[in-house]
């Protein structure tokens, strides 16, 4: 079966993108400037399948590393903490996005799209 998948890319995440200091000055111990270049010629292409590209750094904090290992979600330890936020910015948009695509795949392709492949067929 030759079938490609036509999944669009809706956000890029980069973990780990920065260390936080405790001044709030961001510090990129493993560079910067890729992630960039990328949104700058994706959404340039269009090719992203929605109307902005948009991408999400998320810092280094040693919570996330504690509170998981002990099966806790930093959402649900430290709710108001930055990458808390992050992470219902990111819910959000996704969520914003996949609807957004449906409306306009449903009203151009029908319920199942063009292909005529059921999710059953996945």
């Amino acid at each position: 079966c030759n079938v490609v998948p036509k999944v669009p890319i809706l956000a890029i995440v980069q973990n780990m993108s920065h260390l936080l200091c405790g001044c709030g000055r961001k510090h990129f111990i493993f560079g910067k400037g890729c992630v960039e270049e990328l949104l700058r010629d994706a959404n340039q292409q269009g090719e992203t399948g929605t109307e902005t590209l948009r991408s999400f750094d998320i810092p280094i904090v040693e919570d996330i590393a504690t509170q998981s290992d002990n099966g806790i979600p930093i959402t649900m330890s430290s709710p108001d903490c930055v990458v808390s936020e992050m992470f219902s910015q990111i819910a959000r948009h996704v969520h914003s996005s996949v609807m957004s695509l449906h409306d306009v795949k449903r009203e151009t392709e029908g319920f199942w799209g063009s292909s005529n492949i059921c999710p059953e067929d996945w």
